[in-house]
């Protein structure tokens, strides 16, 4: 309701007059950086609706998927190097004049890409399941010192 009335919680004001496609995407296209309302409402909205249906799910998908539940801070403090640094390299090996532009660029105000840089749906796809697979084994060896499991190694303090 407020995307649609343009009444509150996004910078950027939606308009209908561009044809249909042009009109729905422009609809949807909310504020990432800096998180607007309704970005958050649109992202966060459906996965929190969604949460009593996949707390039933089971199979070896759904305990993968719980290996990352219960670390989530882990992961996310994780994952932002990993892109970065995997975004370095592809940069590295597609377009080298890009590594500067990386570290030049900021969130708000990001200078064109240079030639080469973009990357294809199927990359981005590649890169993101590279990223979850990789950061499943330490999330998996952190999980158990989490929830204070005394047998896992270093990362238990115990209070004296």
């Amino acid at each position: 309701m407020l995307r649609a009335f343009n009444i509150y919680g996004n910078p950027w004001p939606w308009t209908s007059d561009k044809g249909l496609v042009r009109g729905i995407l422009t609809f949807i296209g909310t504020s990432k950086y800096p998180a607007s309302l309704q970005f958050l409402l649109m992202t966060l909205g459906p996965v929190i609706a969604l949460i009593p249906v996949l707390d039933r799910a089971g199979g070896w998908l759904s305990t993968r998927l719980m290996t990352f539940g219960r670390v989530p801070l882990f992961y996310y403090l994780l994952h932002i190097p990993l892109i970065h640094a995997t975004t370095l390299v592809i940069a590295l090996f597609r377009s080298p004049a890009a590594v500067s532009w990386l570290f030049e660029n900021h969130p708000l105000r990001v200078p064109p890409a240079p030639p080469g840089y973009r990357y294809s749906l199927p990359l981005l796809y590649a890169v993101t399941l590279l990223a979850v697979s990789l950061l499943y084994f330490p999330c998996r060896w952190y999980g158990p010192s989490r929830r204070g499991d005394p047998t896992h190694g270093s990362l238990h303090l115990r209070c004296v």
